[in-house]
């Protein structure tokens, strides 16, 4: 049987033990996702906290930069989580549409929470790091592309 490599790398974190009121969260950057458990009235100011310390904790080195930035050098991840910006997608339905900075005033960032954003379980996030300076935040994020993983699939379906 052959293989097929998708080159997406998937951490997980949990952030509390009681699974009733929580939902996992996707969080997007170029080729990896990150799934984070996350309680459903957690602030986002907590849950991007979280999505930090993964980080450190799977990819110390930092982050792979985006292919637009014209750089080869890892992005260093933050000293804060105030500094990882979130991307909301265009489209929730088709993912490869884009994403949109996810709109949220200072002082509601401790408010906000996935229940008052209307994120549901298994809903994903771009995210990217604040690397001072840019006023349009550009999301980098990549997908398998399934046609060619499995291009002999599509033509066992027309066969039958």
């Amino acid at each position: 049987m052959l293989q097929k490599n998708l080159n997406t790398r998937l951490t997980f974190t949990q952030v509390t033990s009681d699974i009733s009121t929580h939902l996992t969260l996707r969080f997007k950057h170029g080729n990896i996702t990150v799934f984070v458990f996350a309680d459903e009235l957690a602030t986002i100011s907590q849950i991007k906290q979280d999505l930090l310390e993964t980080l450190r904790d799977t990819k110390p080195d930092g982050l792979l930069p985006s292919p637009s930035s014209n750089s080869s050098e890892s992005i260093a991840l933050p000293d804060s989580a105030e500094d990882i910006i979130l991307g909301v997608p265009v489209n929730k339905n088709d993912l490869t549409e884009g994403w949109s900075e996810m709109e949220s005033e200072e002082e509601d960032v401790n408010k906000e929470c996935p229940k008052t954003l209307g994120l549901r379980n298994a809903d994903a996030l771009a995210f990217v790091i604040n690397q001072g300076g840019k006023k349009k935040v550009e999301f980098w994020v990549e997908f398998s592309d399934l046609n060619a993983l499995y291009p002999d699939e599509e033509e066992d379906v027309e066969m039958q």
